[in-house]
């Protein structure tokens, strides 16, 4: 990965991020950008939303059946734990605010250690494996709004 500093004046600069990003980076890079089209997609109010939703959740259960994510986040946030120890150790540091990142840290490995596969709760739900289906097969989207929320739970 290629490193630019620029400076555009003398209290503004920026770094680009070129490519080539490693391929982990770039499946990050993507599930960020499809997690967030989810949660502005919160509220569904019209055919391209609903489109746009059933597009966004197809493509991130693509993106996660691809790698071991599950494996490459427990790395990380392995990472993340040791350095926040480390961290602990600085007398200039919040140890109250630390430990509690640590606390949150450590609970979610553990979700995250018992939990199914990543998404295997998307590729089971027979509305988003039908959307799926239809998605895959051009002009094969055809939706029916019917006033009968799907509730999930």
């Amino acid at each position: 990965m290629l490193l630019r500093k620029h400076t555009i004046s003398n209290t503004i600069s920026t770094i680009i991020y070129e490519h080539p990003l490693n391929e982990k980076m770039r499946s990050w890079l993507r599930m960020e950008c499809l997690l967030q089209q989810l949660i502005n997609l919160k509220n569904i109010n019209s055919l391209a939303s609903v489109l746009t939703f059933f597009r966004a959740v197809s493509e991130l259960i693509e993106v996660l059946d691809r790698s071991d994510i599950r494996a490459d986040i427990i790395k990380e946030l392995d990472k993340q734990k040791n350095k926040l120890n480390q961290w602990c150790s600085d007398l200039h540091a919040d140890k109250t605010l630390i430990k509690n990142l640590l606390k949150e840290l450590q609970e979610n490995l553990t979700l995250l250690r018992e939990a199914l596969r990543i998404g295997q709760h998307l590729r089971r739900d027979k509305v988003i494996s039908i959307a799926r289906q239809r998605l895959s097969i051009p002009g094969g989207v055809v939706v029916v709004l019917i006033y009968q929320p799907y509730i999930y739970g």
